[in-house]
This record gives C-alpha cells, sequence and structure tokens, in this order.
C-alpha cells in the first residue's frame, strides 16, 4: 500500500483575521495543513508550539513593528531558526531588508498572483534558494507611481472589501459554485495588471506582455466556470469603485490639479486593464458573451 502523503504545515502570520482567512483558503485548497493567526504577542508561541514547515508573514508598511518584531524572534530563538519563511510586502526595500534576515526564503511583492503564492510556500518547503526580486525602473509620471503605491499597500483590504462585495449583491448567481480561489485569482490578476499600468506605462511592452499572458490563462479558466464577459464588467465596475475609496482614503493632501491628474490616469490604467480583459474574452470563445450562470 502507497503511503499517505504528509500534508505540510503552514502558519499564517498576518494583521487582518479576514485575510489571514483568505489566504487559509487559498492554500488548504492545494492541500497544506495551514493554521492562520494574527500578528502579536502569542506569534512566537504559536510557532514553537506548531512548528510548521513554513511561516507566511506579512511585513507591509503597515505592519512593521509587529513583523519585524516577530521576524527578529523567529531568527534568535533556536527552536524557530530552522523554520523557512516567505514574506509578503507592498515595498520592495522591506522584503530586501527581510532577504538579508536569518532564514527568509522567498518574498512576494503585493499585489500578488495567486500561483506566486503557492509556488513561494512549495520553494520555500522544498529549499529552493530566494531569487532575486525584479525591479523593473518605473518609467511613469510621479502621480502614477504615486497612486501604484496605494493601490500596492492597500491591495488586501481591496481584495477583501471586493471579494465580499461580489458574493453580496450576486454577481456570479445566487448559488455560485466558482471556487474561492478562483474568484480570489480573478482580483489579484485584475489588480496585478492596474499596478503594473500605473507603475511603467500602458504603453510599455513589457507590462502589456506580462497582463496578457496572465490574462490568457486566467480568462480561459474563468470561461470554463461560465463567467460571462458581461459579469466580468460588473466585478470591473466594483473594483473601480474599491480602489477609488482606497485612494481616496490615503491621497487626502492633494491639490486639485493633481486629484484631477490622479482621477485621468488611474481611470485610464483601469480602462486599459478592462480592455485586455475583453480582448481576451473575445479571443476565448463562446462563454465571451452575456451567458454564463443566472
Amino acid at each position: 500500500m502507497a503511503a499517505t502523503p504528509v500534508r505540510r504545515r503552514v502558519l499564517i502570520v498576518e494583521l487582518d483575521t479576514d485575510l489571514a482567512e483568505l489566504a487559509r483558503l487559498i492554500l488548504a485548497s492545494v492541500g497544506y495543513d495551514v493554521t492562520p493567526t494574527v500578528c502579536g504577542p502569542t506569534s512566537l508561541a504559536d510557532a514553537k508550539a506548531m512548528n510548521p514547515d513554513v511561516i507566511l508573514l506579512d511585513l507591509g508598511s503597515h505592519a512593521q513593528t509587529c513583523g519585524w518584531q516577530f521576524l527578529a524572534h523567529l531568527r534568535t530563538d533556536p527552536d524557530t531558526q530552522g523554520i523557512p519563511i516567505v514574506v509578503i510586502s507592498d515595498t520592495e526595500t522591506l522584503l530586501e531588508d527581510a532577504v538579508r534576515s536569518f532564514n527568509v526564503r522567498q518574498e512576494l511583492i503585493k499585489p500578488y498572483n495567486i500561483e506566486d503564492l503557492e509556488n513561494a510556500i512549495a520553494a520555500a518547503v522544498a529549499g529552493t534558494p530566494l531569487l532575486p526580486h525584479p525591479a523593473a525602473p518605473p518609467t511613469a509620471g510621479p502621480i502614477a507611481l504615486l497612486a501604484a503605491g496605494v493601490i500596492s499597500r492597500e491591495s488586501d483590504e481591496i481584495m477583501a472589501r471586493w471579494i465580499g462585495r461580489v458574493q453580496r449583491e450576486g454577481v456570479l448567481g445566487p448559488t455560485t459554485t466558482i471556487p474561492v480561489r478562483v474568484l480570489v485569482n480573478n482580483i489579484a490578476v485584475w489588480l496585478i495588471g492596474l499596478v503594473a499600468v500605473l507603475r511603467y506605462g500602458a504603453q510599455d511592452p513589457s507590462a502589456r506582455a506580462q497582463l496578457r499572458a496572465r490574462l490568457a490563462s486566467h480568462i480561459g479558466e474563468v470561461q470554463r466556470l461560465g463567467i460571462s464577459l458581461t459579469q466580468a464588467i460588473r466585478q470591473y465596475e466594483i473594483l473601480h469603485d474599491e480602489t477609488w475609496q482606497a485612494l481616496a482614503r490615503d491621497l487626502t493632501s492633494l491639490s486639485a490639479a493633481e486629484v484631477f491628474e490622479l482621477g485621468r490616469t488611474v481611470d485610464g490604467a483601469l480602462d486599459e486593464v478592462l480592455v485586455q480583459v475583453a480582448e481576451a474574452y473575445t479571443r476565448g470563445g463562446p462563454a465571451a458573451g452575456t451567458g454564463g450562470p443566472a
């Protein structure tokens, strides 16, 4: 009789309970034994008691104190020094600092694709060496870069609010069978595209090529599940609303002229993403119409 595969244990250390649970659902769906926790005074004790195969730690700029303290404790405690760590952040410099810390194996910058998260966890478990994080020089203007920074920083909140509204409003039907993983990846792909367009410009070939490649794979998956272009457009409208709410919360010090420039820039980037989504649906075949779940 073949041996039962060992379920690898993942400890999630987040600042938000809902986001920790969301990550748990994603990783559990691909076979991990996942424990979601909120970063705090008991995090080190949780890690020692569980002795996980890997820890997923949020080092977002909003979470520096808790995240860095926990990372320092892990690094100096003999019981936890050997646990591989995957760090996520909205700030590249924080990721670079973390990589120089003991035993940080993988890094992810927000917003990230769900496959990237799964691959990072698998690589950490396997002991794969950390690959350098690619950081292409930005080509956009200061307002676009400012907006990209806010959206990256608030990506977890945008995703959580977006998913909640899609479910409450029945965008995909009252009894949808769309897996949570696909739903999460849907908003992740769109946010990655939005941030790429803001950072590197709508006409930048590398940004467009990267987004098109992600969309081609993802749109094929959602079309097979019966999600129509009409439903995708409604999801886009919710993303537009939640993105602007996040920007309004963060960019209160802008002048009227800067707000006007920000509006044109962000709406242009969102429209660029929607155009590419529509093009991917058109290439995909029958599900591009208005059919799909009721």
